[in-house]
């Protein structure tokens, strides 16, 4: 997805009726959920009691929403990267590489459904989940990402939900399907991919 839809509703003609449509969302000024996010990357950058860099991932499913995590950030002046789909190979090897490598503490603007398979960041240690995914499955092999064998750093994972919105249903979704799954439990073609997962990670190691 690369864009967000705000659900408007309004009047219909002189009838008296009410439509529901769907409008393209140019939010302007700073999102509730960016504040959000500053006001918790603020301390971890000030704070001098870290010994190493810090390096946070920042997962979103809209590339927009990025877009404007991006600007916010960057007037903030933190240090940046991003990884989305719409990179081709060459330039997401490089990210990936300069954001393991950097001595810098450093934050990493990832496509949620681009970061959910393959990559490994255990260099990281904080994730922040900007937005939910219908599917909890998305969001786990995502944060699996960062809390995967050869982390040897507690790992903080951090969710933002608007109270009262769409995003709780979606909770409770994810929360059916989790049951789901654990009830009737992994098929045999989800066993062999989490076989084939660990077995990459033991090579990369």
């Amino acid at each position: 997805m690369d864009a967000i839809f705000q659900v408007v509703r309004r009047p219909k003609g002189d009838s008296g009726e009410v439509e529901v449509v769907l409008k393209r969302y140019r939010g302007k000024g700073q999102s509730t959920k960016v504040k959000a996010l500053i006001n918790h990357l603020r301390p971890l950058y000030m704070s001098r009691e870290e010994k190493r860099p810090i390096k946070v991932v920042v997962f979103s499913q809209f590339t927009s929403f990025l877009d404007k995590i991006q600007d916010e950030l960057s007037i903030e002046g933190f240090n940046l990267l991003r990884f989305d789909g719409s990179m081709n190979q060459k330039s997401r090897a490089d990210v990936l590489e300069t954001f393991k490598q950097t001595e810098d503490s450093c934050i990493m603007l990832l496509s949620l459904k681009a970061g959910g398979v393959g990559l490994n960041l255990v260099c990281a240690n904080r994730a922040y989940l900007m937005d939910p995914w219908w599917s909890y499955a998305v969001e786990s092999q995502a944060i699996d990402r960062i809390h995967r064998m050869g982390q040897s750093s507690e790992v903080q994972i951090v969710r933002f939900i608007v109270e009262g919105s769409v995003e709780e249903r979606m909770l409770k979704i994810q929360d059916r399907k989790k049951f789901l799954a654990t009830t009737l439990g992994l098929s045999e073609e989800d066993k062999r991919a989490q076989r084939l997962e660990d077995i990459k990670t033991l090579f990369e190691m």
